[in-house]
């Protein structure tokens, strides 16, 4: 299990976490399938340890930014 924290810091929010610096911001299962997904906005990059949990096997990993809505709400519909 990871617990995270939101944190107001002197340069900004920061988000303290316990567990795996990787594992995706949402971690969902239905049928068997389960899904992986890290979310970023603007010019925001996966980082190494989040790659490497996307690509995990068993897991359907994605790499989603808010224009990747209609993606995002195909996957949930179970049409990809």
């Amino acid at each position: 299990p990871v617990t995270i924290r939101l944190a107001k810091t002197s340069r900004g929010w920061r988000t303290a976490i316990q567990g795996d610096p990787g594992c995706p911001d949402i971690i969902a299962a239905k049928r068997g399938v389960v899904i992986g997904a890290e979310l970023k906005v603007g010019r925001g990059r996966a980082t190494p340890a989040q790659v490497e949990w996307l690509a995990a096997g068993g897991l359907r990993g994605y790499l989603w930014y808010p224009r990747d809505w209609d993606q995002i709400e195909a996957v949930f519909a179970g049409r990809m």
